[in-house]
């Protein structure tokens, strides 16, 4: 699997627990879920689809891209960093809920946060996996895109103990499994043309 194949592949890992995360916080059957699965989803978005996943993308893929003459300033991966950013203060936000030493937890404060992520993630990976990632098998040279594959192997285990992905992937298809929102293959939201 090369490195955009990859990130694609993680993409459905995180799409899994947006589809759980979602289910979590709209569907009443799920009140009763404990509020350290919403812990455990939260530690989720940090360490996988952030520190995990995000870290390659803004490391390794849009520096190739941008050497490949994508704009730096004002092109398809500040749009992404950006977004990046956008979603981290929304984990700042989540894990400052979860993590509050509160035996009353307000679900409801929870929700909206994470449901402004889910929506903002799921349109982040559509234009992803349906524009950047193309845009970067066309523009950046093969010997560039055979160096990124290799730097991403190296990056993920210098930085992660190699358990800890397939530990998380575990985690997240037997909680989208219990929650019934797991199924084979997620789409993102659609991007834009």
């Amino acid at each position: 699997m090369n490195a955009i194949e990859q990130l694609m592949d993680e993409h459905q890992t995180i799409l899994r627990v947006l589809a759980s995360l979602e289910a979590l916080v709209s569907d009443d059957t799920h009140a009763a879920e404990p509020v350290e699965t919403l812990r455990e989803a939260t530690r989720f978005l940090r360490d996988f689809a952030d520190r995990f996943h995000h870290a390659k993308e803004e490391d390794l893929l849009f520096p190739a891209m941008e050497a490949a003459g994508i704009p730096a300033r004002q092109g398809p991966t500040e749009m992404m960093r950006h977004e990046h950013e956008q979603g981290r203060m929304l984990v700042q936000r989540l894990t400052a809920i979860t993590e509050a030493d509160d035996p009353d937890f307000d679900r409801a404060a929870f929700a909206e946060p994470a449901m402004d992520f889910v929506q903002l993630l799921r349109a982040h990976i559509g234009k992803e996996d349906h524009i950047l990632y193309p845009m970067a098998s066309r523009v950046v040279p093969a010997e560039a895109l055979a160096r990124l594959d290799e730097a991403c192997v190296q990056a993920d285990a210098a930085n992660f103990e190699a358990e800890m992905p397939v530990r998380w992937r575990a985690w997240a298809s037997e909680l989208a499994g219990r929650l019934g929102v797991d199924r084979e293959h997620f789409e993102a939201a659609p991007a834009c043309h």
